[in-house]
């Protein structure tokens, strides 16, 4: 099978960090910053689509750019792999080929995977950057099937946000809806996934099967 995960709040526990460096850049710019739900709510959306919106700038490049560097200093400290995550991902890359799709840039994503010991696991991380449309456009999971050509069947979008469920059924694979991670867990059930997990450990028994 050919597995497709969102990276951040599904992978790693970046919320602490994402919400950190927001705000911080925020402050830094002189700007009311969004609030903790707010900021949390929005992860897998792009910076793109939500700084601007935040600050009310139609170009938000310094603010982007002072967010990555924050970002960037307090990944060290802040980012985590989820519990479990690890021990599951190292079972099914076993049996199926793992990928990443992510709103982050290519590099940041590498660099975060690379920080957590989790990139060799991964055959390909298709970033923001590699693609024309943001989630829930499906072009993401098209462009990782068409380096990696399984059936829509035997392929599966693995995500804690409804843009990657939404994106799984609009390129009409299966989707699997991450319920630990950042977003409401009744909102994401909500969006219809072929199915749930409550744990990262549930991954090797939803996906047993080489």
């Amino acid at each position: 099978m050919l597995l497709i995960f969102d990276l951040d709040g599904t992978v790693i526990d970046s919320r602490s960090c994402i919400v950190k460096a927001t705000q911080a850049a925020f402050r830094f710019h002189e700007l009311e910053e969004p609030e903790e739900n707010e900021v949390a709510g929005a992860m897998g959306i792009p910076l793109e689509v939500t700084f601007p919106r935040w600050s009310g700038q139609e170009d938000a490049a310094d603010l982007i750019a002072t967010y990555r560097r924050l970002y960037a200093e307090m990944a060290g400290s802040e980012l985590t792999v989820f519990g479990g995550m690890r021990e599951a991902l190292s079972v099914l890359g076993t049996r199926h080929t793992l990928t990443i799709a992510t709103s982050k840039k290519r590099s940041v994503a590498d660099h975060n995977l690379e920080l957590m010991n989790l990139r060799h696991l991964f055959a390909m991380v298709l970033g923001s950057d590699d693609v024309s449309n943001y989630k829930p456009h499906p072009e993401s999971i098209h462009r990782v099937r068409k380096a990696f050509p399984f059936d829509p069947s035997e392929s599966v979008m693995i995500g804690d946000a409804r843009a990657d469920i939404d994106m799984g059924h609009a390129a009409g694979v299966q989707t699997c809806a991450a319920l630990w991670g950042a977003h409401d867990a009744d909102g994401l059930v909500a969006t219809r996934p072929t199915m749930t997990a409550n744990h990262p450990s549930d991954l090797v028994g939803l996906f047993a099967m080489g």
